[in-house]
């Protein structure tokens, strides 16, 4: 799968949805209250905000350029981590140019 691209400003909403062994929807009210989880391998690049139903979540960069962060959404049924989790990667690139910089050199 190809990687996400997020601008170093944008944020972007997931939805999240659960299924059994044979691909069947199963609710989120199956899941373990509050065990649904989004880490990155890296996790300063990207502040998560998890829904309270558990149904979504917002993922917004923080600025920092990235390549290739790998997330991992997965939750818990009595306490066990489901055995599929879902696996993504994030590249985070810079916004629109807001400023110019200017370098001089050494006068001669």
């Amino acid at each position: 799968m190809a990687d996400f691209v997020l601008g170093d400003k944008q944020t972007i909403t997931g939805a999240v949805a659960f299924t059994d062994e044979r691909g069947n929807a199963v609710p989120a009210s199956a899941i373990d209250p509050g065990s649904l989880t989004v880490t990155f391998a890296d996790p300063t690049q990207f502040n998560v905000v998890i829904a309270p139903d558990q149904t979504s979540f917002t993922v917004a960069a923080v600025g920092t350029l990235e390549t290739g962060d790998q997330g991992t959404v997965n939750a818990t049924v009595n306490g066990v981590p489901l055995p599929n989790p879902f696996v993504f990667a994030f590249d985070v690139v810079a916004g629109p140019p807001v400023a110019v910089t200017v370098t001089f050199g050494t006068p001669s």
